[in-house]
């Protein structure tokens, strides 16, 4: 084969060759590029996914603490409520025309009384004198207990009255009174301002 005839033969095989390199090394790129497009779309699909779970989870979050503040609103004017309405039946309680306030005070000791106390009246309650102690002291009669003896002293901003006997002292003030209603009225509205029961005994 004559010189050029094997140089143009080299020439086209190395082109060849050439042309086979770059047609493998295009087609392994594109295989490498369309793994890369993958893994990034794989990558942006994980993180919009990411994205929306933390956005709702915020959501959830910000919701919560909006329900949560709101409860705390809630509360706190439920108390300034109830601590109106108490101050209001205080005042109520206080100002009782006079038959009233002894009828609620003779059952308060018939109630709570032992026998054998002194009482210590409120300077807001003039009415607790000598006279309503003899009808208190009636009843105490009836109920086979002792009688009660009347304090020379009065409790200074107080209307109601205090039971001392010994070391123990019930307090049986409007103002003890109304907070020994605390929890039934909360829990069952006005008719827990006057319980029926030993009402004063919370003070012992």
């Amino acid at each position: 084969m004559e010189a050029k005839a094997i140089l143009d033969k080299l020439l086209t095989d190395a082109r060849d060759a050439a042309a086979g390199i770059v047609a493998d090394a295009k087609a392994r790129t594109a295989a490498l590029q369309a793994e890369s497009d993958a893994r990034i779309a794989q990558g942006k699909a994980r993180a919009e996914a990411q994205a929306s779970q933390d956005a709702v989870s915020a959501r959830g979050r910000m919701e919560r603490m909006a329900e949560l503040d709101e409860r705390k609103l809630l509360l706190r004017d439920k108390r300034a409520v109830m601590e109106e309405a108490f101050d209001r039946a205080l005042r109520r309680m206080e100002n009782m025309e006079e038959a009233e306030a002894k009828a609620l005070f003779l059952r308060v000791l018939s109630e709570t009384a032992e026998g054998g106390e002194t009482v210590v009246p409120g300077e807001k309650s003039p009415w607790l004198d000598a006279a309503f102690l003899a009808e208190a002291n009636r009843k105490m009669k009836a109920l086979g207990r002792a009688e009660l003896t009347l304090s020379g002293d009065r409790l200074p901003g107080e209307a109601g009255l205090d039971l001392v006997k010994g070391e123990t002292r019930v307090s049986c003030t409007c103002s003890a009174l109304m907070e020994a209603s605390r929890l039934p009225l909360g829990g069952g509205g006005a008719n827990g301002l006057f319980p029926p029961g030993r009402a004063g005994d919370t003070a012992r």
